[in-house]
């Protein structure tokens, strides 16, 4: 339901802002990704962030991309486990983090909050 909601915010953003004809990329995946038949945690935190975001440490994910509710890419990052990915420069709101694996394929999509 959820992902369902945040689909519609997302439509109802971009044509309020006259992009009804371009096509949004990012997308609210809540379901927890399963590779090879077992379930993997997955975690962005803190949330709500102020300067930087972590990962959760996971042998799967290879990059991290993150997006504004418009769908616009507006920060990506090679992953590496412990390491904090700086954010402090986007403007307060909501964000999501697109979690991809070495194929580029999309393992999660996670929702976050900037202070």
């Amino acid at each position: 339901m959820r992902q369902y909601l945040l689909i519609l915010a997302l439509f109802v953003i971009g044509t309020s802002q006259g992009l009804s004809q371009k096509k949004l990329l990012a997308t609210a995946n809540y379901s927890t990704p399963v590779i090879n038949n077992k379930k993997i945690d997955l975690k962005v935190f803190p949330n709500p962030a102020l300067n930087h975001i972590q990962i959760s440490s996971n042998e799967h994910v290879s990059k991290v991309f993150v997006y504004d509710l418009i769908g616009k890419k507006v920060k990506s990052f090679l992953f590496r486990n412990g390491q904090k990915y700086f954010v402090g420069d986007l403007r307060k709101g909501i964000y999501l983090v697109q979690l991809l694996d070495s194929k580029s394929k999309i393992l999660t999509t996670k929702r976050i909050r900037k202070n």
